[in-house]
């Protein structure tokens, strides 16, 4: 039966690097060796889990920060609509007003006309 063995110590991708080794046998396997191993994949283990733990967190951050601005500009937006609303309602309260002036100068010389007549 033949084993190879693999060097997890090797980081320099920052994941870790499976590489054949020289074991061609179970012979020449010490058990020194095998706990090395084990240890280099736990260890490669908690460095991945360690990452996906602050991938994670930057992802909550980021949908976080996303639901503000979102919050943020629909509050802008609203008070756009508000102001110009208001300056709707303005605009039409002066022009009824004038509306309404104008029609009572026009009757007011309408009923001079009839006096003198």
């Amino acid at each position: 039966m033949t084993l190879a063995a693999r060097d997890l110590g090797d980081t320099t991708d920052g994941f870790g690097e499976i590489t054949a080794g020289a074991v061609t046998d179970l012979g020449d396997i010490d058990l020194s060796d095998i706990t090395t191993a084990i240890q280099n994949v736990a260890t490669f283990r908690a460095q991945n889990g360690a990452e996906q733990s602050r991938l994670g967190f930057a992802s909550e951050l980021i949908t976080i920060n996303k639901a503000n601005l979102e919050a943020a500009s629909s509050r802008i937006v609203n008070v756009d609509v508000a102001e110009e609303s208001t300056q709707l309602a303005r605009w039409n309260t002066l022009v009824q007003a004038g509306t309404a002036m104008l029609a009572q100068a026009n009757g007011s010389a309408q009923t001079a006309l009839r006096l003198l007549q």
